[in-house]
């Protein structure tokens, strides 16, 4: 697609330098017409336009439009997360669901170890819940116990499987088949670095400027990059608009909202990393069930 465009853009710009030759011979022409003196000064003005003229087409021609660079630093971004041998970092979604008759929102909070190799460990740390709306103090309780199910709970991912452990739940480790699209984990609305994922799916990619973003006690300089993601990509099937935070150094994904409306309902959610360390060491044991945990599958 890219080579195609940089064609129909150079194709113009002949174009445009074409009439502008033809517009400048007529000038030239007319200007005959005058005195020596005037004639002299005139063209040597037309001919300054000219070359003026030249230069500003050509370079816009060169300069890359918003939309390439949009997909360039997606696609830079979802190298650089690929391309991670090892991370540790700490990091936030937030679930937002707003519908006429009640609004919901859930913070959770977790640590996430990654290896190439050996695949991704998140070890959950905390979880806020708030309710408005009807049945707000059933559904408060509702929140308070998934609350205390996260507590001490750790998934692990490896390819296309993940395990779910809940301790104050149950002693056994529960199996699943990871889920395509944005949200991979059954019945948990979290994402993390691997939004990257879906870059390669972004529709009307935007380039929306440079941002200062505060990731713990630094302030990191950031491209903010907008997109639309199809339908098959969400969970309730509707569009979504994303907006993207990536950091200029490392093209790491930083921080990322995805906005959608089903129906009469508003869904936001939200991803943010506080914390991240590359190329750390991490001990090959954590990506590996312990062997004294049953594991029980679901799927």
């Amino acid at each position: 697609m890219l080579p195609l465009f940089l064609k129909l853009r150079k194709r113009d710009c002949f174009r445009d330098i074409e009439n502008l030759l033809k517009v400048t011979i007529r000038l030239i022409l007319e200007f005959l017409k005058f005195s020596h003196v005037k004639r002299l000064t005139v063209l040597t003005a037309v001919a300054g336009l000219a070359i003026a003229a030249l230069l500003i087409i050509c370079m816009s021609m060169l300069a890359p439009p918003h939309e390439d660079k949009a997909e360039a630093l997606l696609a830079s971004s979802k190298d650089a997360v690929k391309s991670l041998h090892t991370l540790r970092a700490e990091v936030y979604t937030l679930k937002d669901v707003k519908a006429p008759a009640a609004h919901e929102r859930a913070k959770y909070v977790f640590s996430i170890e990654l290896a190439s190799d050996l695949g991704t460990k998140i070890s959950f740390n905390g979880f806020e819940f708030e309710y408005e709306g009807e049945n707000e103090e059933k559904m408060e309780m509702v929140g308070g116990e998934l609350g205390k199910t996260l507590e001490g709970a750790w998934l692990l991912e490896k390819d296309t499987y993940y395990w779910l452990y809940t301790p104050a739940v149950a002693e056994h480790v529960v199996e699943y088949r990871t889920g395509s699209g944005l949200l991979k984990y059954e019945f948990l609305p979290i994402f993390h670095f691997d939004i990257a994922e879906l870059f390669s799916f972004a529709e009307n990619p935007r380039y929306l400027g440079t941002e200062r973003l505060r990731v713990g006690n630094d302030t990191i300089e950031t491209h903010v990059v907008g997109f639309d993601l199809p339908p098959s990509l969400m969970p309730w099937r509707a569009a979504a608009t994303v907006k993207v935070w990536i950091s200029d150094a490392d093209k790491l994904p930083l921080r990322a909202i995805i906005t959608s409306r089903y129906e009469n309902t508003n869904i936001t959610l939200e991803f943010g990393c506080t914390h991240y360390e590359k190329d750390v060491e991490l001990p090959p044991e954590h990506f590996e069930v312990p062997e004294d945990l049953l594991i029980v599958k679901r799927y």
